[in-house]
């Protein structure tokens, strides 16, 4: 089961971010969407370059997770689901290409298999993880 959801995971991906050749035919490849398993790296010691929705998408994570009462444990599933709503939308709107962009999915894969399973023992780190966007994209 868990294969098959990262497997899907890995198809939405590719499909989300699929790049196109000048001819509109698609240039994509699994080799592009590949995840390194050592994480993200910086660009030689530099941050690398994101979209603005991908920037948006990040902090509207960040806000909802702040603006959360973790008291409410019926509203992890309403905040799972716009956490999910949001890193779907960062999917969607992808543009990024090369490196920044391989670097970009090396940081959001993690993030994905804390969301499905978002809860009150995880939402702490999320929230961390989120924080450390900063730190690899400007």
């Amino acid at each position: 089961m868990k294969n098959l959801l990262i497997l899907t995971f890995l198809v939405y991906a590719i499909i989300a971010c699929e790049n196109k050749r000048q001819d509109g035919q698609s240039n994509s490849t699994l080799e592009e969407h590949a995840v390194e398993t050592n994480g993200v790296q910086l660009n030689d010691g530099e941050k690398w370059e994101a979209n603005l929705e991908t920037t948006e998408g990040i902090r509207m994570m960040i806000s909802r997770i702040e603006s959360f009462n973790k008291e409410n444990s019926e509203e992890y599933t309403v905040l799972q689901t716009n956490l999910q709503s949001d890193f779907k939308m960062i999917f969607q709107k992808c543009t990024m290409k090369g490196e920044a962009h391989d670097q970009l999915h090396n940081y959001l894969l993690p993030l994905k298999k804390e969301l499905d399973q978002l809860s009150a023992a995880n939402l702490d780190s999320v929230s961390a993880y989120l924080q450390t966007y900063s730190q690899y994209f400007q």
